[in-house]
This record gives C-alpha cells, structure tokens and sequence, in this order.
C-alpha cells in the first residue's frame, strides 16, 4: 500500500476512535476490508476501515453491536471524507467475528492478513438486475405508502439482513449483495434512511395544524423559480404554439421535482400546475404529504373558456398539496378558495422576470 494512503487512513481512524470517547477502548487492529482490498474495485468502492476490539469489553454483550453501529452510521452520516476520490467508511469490528472478505489488509501491522485471489468472477447479470428492479420498486412503494417509520424500517431490516445471508452463502459476488450495492451507488439506500427519519421526526413531533402550511427555505424555491422561467423560454424556441409561458414543478418531500409549462392540445389550454401534477402522478402514482409547487404564476381560480379542466386552485384542494411558491401573483384572479398557502417570491429580479413571462398573455 502507498505509505501516504496508509498513513491517512490511519489518522482517519484515530479521529474515529477519539469520536466513539469510549474509557480504556482497546484496538487491537485497524484493517482494511471490502472491494478496495480485493480484486472487484469500482469507483464506486469506499475505503473501508475497521477498527478491530473486543466487544465484551464493553461489558454489555447484549447491546454491544447495536451501539457500535449507531456511533458507526453518526460518523458516516456527520462525513464526507475521500482519499482519492473514495469515500472513507468506519466500522467497529468485534475480533470475534471478523468480516466476509476475501482480502484483509492490516494497516496497523502495515501486512496482509488474508490476501486476495484473482479469480474471474461468475455474476448472474440478469439476476442481478432483476432484484435490483423488484426492489426499487419495494423501495419507492414504501416510501410513499409508509405512515408508520416501522414500516420504512422493515424493508431496511430486509435488505442487511439479505446481503448478509448473500455473503455468508456466495460470498462478494453473490446476486444480494451485489444487488445491494447498486441500489446504494443509485442512492436508494440513502433515501430510504432519509424517508425513515423524516417520518419518525414527523411521528415524534407535536405541532400546531398551521405549522403544516408554512413555507421555508425560500432560496432553494427561488432557484427552481429561475430554472421554470428557463424551461419556458426554452419551450418558446422549440415549439411557440404548443409550449405555454407559465411553468410549474411538484417538489416532494425527498427533493424529486417533476415540472412542466402549459400547453397547448388541440385549441386548449392545459396549465403547467394540472400538467406538473399529472406528470408527476405518473412517475410516481399518488402525491403525498408535504409537497409544495413551485409556479411561475399564481394558480387560476376563476372561470376561463380557453382553459382545459377545472381551475388550478380548484385541481390543488384536491391534492395533499398544502402550500404553493409563485413568482407572481395573477392580478386578474379575485376569487379566494384555495385550501393551501400561497407564498410570492421576495426576489425582486425573480418577480420581474415572472412577470415579464405573464404580460405576454394577460
């Protein structure tokens, strides 16, 4: 190994141990393990680090684990560190059961302790892919369906336990882990940790019913305002006739964003509120709580005879949508029946150049 890696994976893991401020904690190795330490490294592969102890040392065998994970996913969760372009992640690993990997290397001891063998790895490709897709399915379900943070917590009980059986019985290669990796290199992983804690914080916490129609974060929603006013002057060079110049966008509690401008379908006019929100029940079926829409223009909410459907007002009191961002405000709309938050930019510049787009029509 590179003495300068070796030596910075080595500081990594001394700062870790410092963190975990356990009294008299012995480690009796630092190794590394995983792919970075094999023959199957990606750019996707981490450095992955364990910090070698004994757990009965803790003198609490029954919750040893379970707390040496917790302090393990903090750290990882508070870091973002990389040595050449590889993530770092720390393990505390109970001597008595060391990890599945076909290479082990002591950084401590600066030697192999299980040197890897090359051998042409057998991936059942399609297998692979299949519970890959069955899963991200699980996965997205789980996430809108859920209203209980146990039922997040089952499905990430489901997937360690089924890479651990993975590797116990195929090892590196076998179709569960793998499986499990290329859901964490597309990020399910994480969004389903994130969907758990948010709906745990959600269940934990106890606020006033108004609380649910506030609006926040103003300058994240200011630059979705930007790119929505991008989207339809670039519409306007496409296609002028069918591309309309107002633009909208769902944004949902994970941060997917589903956006669209009105449009134009045989003389009528569909408006870029209905076309975001069908557009995004058809990526990803029903819309939940939390959403907001982000909209060039304040929601219509009277009667017009050019326009397809009901009122946009009238569309958004059907949804859970509680709270919409727009850059201006409709000044020829007086009715007032909306059942969510209606919030205008305070950008100047943006306000303006929302307004510039709805004076070609209003």
């Amino acid at each position: 190994m590179r003495p300068e890696v070796r030596e910075k994976l080595l500081q990594i893991a001394e700062v870790f141990v410092s963190y975990l401020d356990i009294p008299n904690f012995e480690v009796l190795d630092i190794v590394l393990t995983g792919s970075l330490a094999n023959y199957n490294w990606t750019r996707h592969s981490d450095f992955d680090i364990h910090v070698v102890t004994r757990y009965a040392d803790l003198q609490c065998d029954d919750i040893a684990e379970a707390f040496y994970r917790a302090k393990k996913q903090i750290w990882n969760d508070a870091h973002d560190i990389t040595v050449y372009g590889h993530e770092a992640e720390l393990y505390v690993e109970d001597v008595n059961e060391p990890p599945v990997s076909a290479g082990v290397f002591s950084l401590k001891d600066n030697r192999w302790l299980s040197l890897p063998e090359y051998k042409q790895p057998k991936i059942a490709t399609g297998a692979v892919n299949h519970k890959v897709q069955d899963l991200i399915v699980q996965i997205k379900h789980a996430i809108r369906a859920a209203d209980d943070p146990e039922d997040l917590n089952r499905i990430r009980t489901k997937l360690r336990y089924m890479r651990r059986a993975g590797l116990d019985t195929g090892g590196e290669f076998s179709v569960e882990n793998l499986a499990f990796k290329v859901l964490r290199n597309l990020g399910y992983i994480d969004k389903l940790s994130r969907a758990y804690h948010t709906q745990q914080d959600r269940e934990l916490s106890l606020e006033s019913q108004e609380s649910d129609y506030k609006i926040r974060n103003t300058e994240k929603l200011d630059r979705v305002l930007v790119k929505l006013c991008k989207m339809v002057v670039q519409g306007q060079k496409d296609d002028p006739d069918y591309y309309g110049m107002v633009a909208a966008a769902v944004i949902d509690p994970d941060n997917n964003i589903v956006a669209s401008t009105s449009s134009n379908e045989e003389g009528k006019w569909i408006h870029a509120e209905r076309n975001a929100i069908d557009k995004y029940k058809a990526q990803y079926n029903e819309i939940p709580d939390g959403c907001i829409i982000v909209t060039t223009l304040s929601p219509c909410n009277e009667p017009m005879h050019d326009r397809a459907g009901s009122s946009c007002t009238d569309l958004i009191n059907t949804t859970n949508i509680k709270k919409v961002y727009a850059g201006y405000t409709d000044p020829t709309q007086h009715d007032h029946d909306e059942n969510f938050t209606i919030g205008i930019t305070d950008n100047k510049e943006i306000e303006s150049m929302c307004k510039r787009l709805a004076d070609t029509f209003l």
